[in-house]
């Protein structure tokens, strides 16, 4: 009786162990399955950021491109401003010449009306 209660106290034993060692075994299968979708997950996502690094310094070269356009129509727009400027002033002179010119021939007793005439006609006969 002692000899069966021993055989039975070793098969217990054996068969926790047995039991311990499944669930060792399935639990570092575990682990190697957890390992490995790491793995597969820190690949897509270094993947991921590698293409997203291009694309950033892809639109940080655009950008900059388009500063430098964004210069040189700024340049063009302040010289073009200026031109303006310039060519107001001088209608402006213009202008006032003009103005004293026909006071000049009112004072001389010129009509400035027919000078306009006369510059017409002689260009009709011509």
């Amino acid at each position: 009786m002692l000899l069966y209660r021993q055989s039975v106290k070793v098969q217990r034993i054996n068969s926790e162990a047995t039991e311990r060692a499944a669930e060792q075994t399935a639990e570092l299968e575990r682990t190697k399955v957890d390992a490995a979708a790491y793995e597969r997950a820190k690949s897509v996502y270094e993947s991921a950021l590698g293409q997203l690094e291009k694309q950033l310094e892809r639109l940080q070269e655009q950008l900059d491109r388009l500063n430098e356009q964004l210069a040189r129509e700024q340049d063009t727009s302040n010289t073009l401003r200026n031109q303006i400027h310039e060519l107001r002033r001088q209608v402006s002179e213009l202008e006032r010449t003009v103005g004293e010119l026909r006071r000049q021939l009112v004072l001389a007793g010129v009509d400035p009306a027919l000078m306009g005439r006369r510059n017409t006609d002689d260009l009709e006969e011509q």
